[in-house]
């Protein structure tokens, strides 16, 4: 009994932390704003690396093509994923429903955002290589905040 009872505290537990997570993640990600195209993505890149403290200008350089080619890359895989998103809600709504295509279409999706998000992830690391040892400090202090929190 005392097993049960502690395994039951325990999942309980378990199931506390990962609710408190959810809840910071999603006030977190209320309080970003959208980015409305590349151009403002670019520009606000640029203002960001152009006061940049710590870095050089071949970095810059480097990071700034880098940042353009993730951009091209994920931009092709969000074309193929509304591609695949509009053929599933034909196929959801068609009289002919067929669950096999439904299902191939939902795992082609599924697998094109876990590219996108290796995509970003292998930039992440790539650019942590680039900047060198203090390239964590640079990346808060800056990136994230300039770029993706403000209008």
């Amino acid at each position: 009994m005392k097993k049960l009872l502690s395994a039951i505290a325990l999942v309980s537990l378990l199931t506390s932390c990962a609710g408190q997570t959810q809840r910071e993640i999603q006030k977190e990600k209320s309080q970003m704003t959208n980015v409305g195209s590349r151009e403002e993505m670019m520009m606000r890149m640029r203002k960001v690396l152009s006061h940049g403290k710590g870095i050089t200008e071949e970095q810059k350089e480097q990071f700034m093509s880098m940042h353009d080619e993730v951009w091209s890359q994920t931009y092709e895989i969000n074309q193929d994923i509304r591609k695949l998103k509009i053929m599933l809600f034909k196929e959801l709504v068609n009289p002919k429903y067929n669950d096999q295509k439904v299902h191939e279409v939902k795992r082609q999706v599924q697998k094109l955002y876990n590219k996108k998000l290796n995509i970003m992830i292998g930039a992440f690391e790539k650019v942590t290589k680039m900047l060198g040892k203090d390239q964590r400090r640079f990346l808060h202090d800056h990136m994230f905040e300039e770029v993706h929190l403000h209008n």
